[in-house]
């Protein structure tokens, strides 16, 4: 029997989801019902999958407000409509912690990636240090570590056990170790932990290529020219993405005149960004991996102050010279350690740019009303 309320429509009462933004970031995005499955891609939505039994014409394309692209489609997993236990924890991939783990002989580094593992009992830590005990056990002597912590989430139940292992981890095989995420409460939560135990407890160190453990810094190494270019697209990118996000918010919360105010800056980062992909020409870029920026968060990217509803203008306003200016600190420091004479003379001349949108940002200031009083 058809359900009352269709689930695809034109119009919504709140946005939560952007899917532009997760196309320009490159996530992965699924769209399950219980009749198929959808994956974003660059044209809107795919059919992938559909359920045992549906026809896609009658039960799909003729209830939908558009026409989605067709993969396939495969078959849905037959467990998902079964009434027995689908052992979905042994399907995880968060379980299967062995490659998770992967070790680099010439830098005697060990490489943890645990972005989007869940750990939920004190049996998935005893996973994971049997893991470890089987990857470097056998090497007979300590390495560095490098550990990729983005979206990683420990239950509650788990965190004491999980932050026990870490430390048994941290004394019996590292050298160096350099925690990464994004998160700033993963990351207040992780350094707490680790306080507590005597663990190393700064997360978000980033590694110099080669030298495992240690951050990386202009002053020290200098940046090649592709380097410089690719940090410089990516600070612009992710710029743009917060202020979409900061854009969808608002809209979702009715406040349209600071929305507006922040696609305008989406705007002008995705300019500039553009600007600076049109100088890579034949220039091949590296593609540095989260942890391999020299940063701990790009210089564009504020705090989380802007994430209230009711943020006014002015504030907002506040909140985009803020990044400006960071941006212009990032490129003049850049400029003053370069060591390559074209990377220098870029530097400046995105500092100097920076510099006009701190000017301009400031003239809008004076044109609008501080925020409003409250008793």
């Amino acid at each position: 029997k058809e359900g009352k309320f269709p689930k695809f429509v034109q119009r919504i009462a709140q946005i939560t989801f952007s899917a532009e933004q997760a196309r320009r970031r490159g996530q992965e995005v699924l769209y399950v019902t219980e009749r198929c499955v959808f994956r974003l891609g660059e044209q809107g939505l795919t059919l992938t999958e559909v359920a045992p039994g549906i026809d896609i014409e009658r039960d799909i394309l003729q209830r939908l407000p558009f026409t989605p692209a067709i993969q396939g489609p495969g078959e849905m997993d037959k467990a998902i409509f079964r009434p027995a236990a689908m052992g979905l924890r042994e399907r995880m991939l968060d379980i299967h912690i062995e490659d998770r783990l992967s070790y680099d002989a010439p830098t005697d580094t060990v490489y943890m990636n645990y972005a989007g593992m869940r750990v939920r009992s004190e049996a998935d830590v005893k996973t994971i240090i049997d893991a470890v005990d089987r990857l470097l056990g056998p090497l007979g002597k300590r390495v560095h570590s490098v550990v990729n912590y983005e979206r990683f989430s420990c239950d509650d139940d788990a965190f004491e056990a999980y932050m026990d292992a870490v430390k048994y981890v941290e004394k019996t095989y590292y050298l160096s170790v350099k925690r990464y995420t994004s998160g700033a409460f993963l990351r207040h939560k992780l350094g707490a932990g680790f306080a507590k135990r005597d663990i190393v407890s700064e997360v978000l160190e980033t590694a110099a290529p080669g030298t495992p453990g240690k951050r990386i810094d202009a002053r020290e190494t200098g940046y090649t020219l592709p380097e410089f270019l690719a940090h410089a697209i990516a600070l612009e990118s992710e710029a743009a993405d917060r202020y979409l996000e900061l854009a969808d918010m608002m809209e979702a919360h009715r406040n349209d005149e600071v929305s507006s105010l922040f696609r305008d800056m989406v705007r002008f980062s995705l300019m500039h960004r553009d600007e600076i992909m049109e100088r890579v020409g034949a220039i091949v870029l590296p593609k540095l991996r989260s942890w391999e920026f020299r940063w701990r968060t790009p210089p564009e990217v504020g705090g989380e102050e802007a994430f209230d509803y009711l943020l006014e203008p002015f504030n907002a306003l506040q909140y985009g010279r803020g990044n400006e200016v960071r941006g212009m600190e990032y490129y003049r420091s850049v400029a003053d350690e370069a060591t390559d004479p074209e990377v220098k003379r870029l530097a400046e001349e995105f500092a100097n740019e920076e510099a006009e949108h701190v000017a301009a940002i400031d003239r809008w200031l004076e044109r609008t009303p501080g925020p409003s009083s409250t008793s």
